[in-house]
């Protein structure tokens, strides 16, 4: 679906107004990608995955973790570092999400249909976890990337 970029979001008043209309697009949206790929044969199956990195602060003084709102600074400086590398399976895709305290990575490539693809994910995640938290190191000793679906109050 990807982040909104222009304009605001419908309030769910609004989506009930319009809701059969959103219907009714998305299925001919449907039957069209159907009927143009319904006559393809033999693609390669390929995949991929994303992961949503959570920026936190430590306050390890008072015993207390904040959301780092920095997710807007670090994407410039963590896409010109994968402009760098020239190994393209090592090249990460990073975007913006909705809120500053997170950032999403994806591979640049998707992964392939061989069995050794599987072994790749792990590294690929690892690197891009490394990425943006070499980063945050450089600015701060007490910021970090987590791994989790949601912050806790």
């Amino acid at each position: 679906m990807g982040l909104l970029s222009e304009g605001n979001p419908l309030s769910w008043t609004e989506i009930k107004l319009a809701l059969q209309h959103i219907r009714s697009y998305a299925l001919d949206e449907l039957i069209r990608t159907f009927n143009k790929s319904k006559d393809r044969q033999k693609d390669a199956f390929t995949w991929g995955d994303e992961v949503e990195l959570t920026l936190v602060r430590f306050d390890h003084d008072n015993k207390y973790v904040q959301l780092l709102l920095k997710g807007h600074q670090l994407l410039p400086i963590v896409c010109e570092l994968n402009d760098k590398i020239n190994d393209e399976a090592c090249r990460i895709a990073w975007h913006p999400e909705a809120c500053d305290f997170v950032v999403e990575g994806v591979p640049s490539q998707p992964y392939g249909f061989l069995p050794s693809h599987f072994n790749t994910v792990e590294a690929n995640m690892k690197l891009r976890r490394e990425q943006i938290q070499q980063i945050l190191c450089q600015q701060s000793d007490c910021e970090y990337i987590l791994n989790i679906a949601a912050f806790p109050r």
